[in-house]
């Protein structure tokens, strides 16, 4: 995959978020993977902005009106090893379907 500079601020965000020994002390801990996910998701989006308004992108900001990630998604927990290779198998192939979708 050749991820667009937008996709390279997400791909820096996320390793980041994970790193050991990171600087950053966020204000409060997440109370569950929902809300750490919005604090992901909330400060990829402003970093995103940020590259937007710094090359003059004729795009406009992101916010509740203009969406960057997709917000009718459902969280799943994998509950075991079969559930998790279905999952694994429909993200790996996934992709290649991708010409196929009435809506690409």
């Amino acid at each position: 995959m050749i991820l667009s500079d937008f996709g390279k601020i997400v791909e820096r965000e996320w390793h980041e978020s994970f790193a050991l020994g990171r600087e950053f002390v966020p204000i409060r801990k997440p109370k569950s993977i929902s809300s750490f996910i919005a604090g992901f998701k909330s400060r990829t989006t402003n970093k995103i902005d940020d590259l937007i308004d710094e090359m003059e992108l004729p795009i406009k900001n992101f916010n509740r009106n203009n969406k960057f990630w997709q917000s009718n998604y459902h969280d799943h927990i994998i509950c075991n090893e079969k559930a998790y290779q279905n999952i694994k198998t429909y993200i790996i192939n996934n992709p290649a379907k991708w010409n196929d979708d009435k809506f690409h």
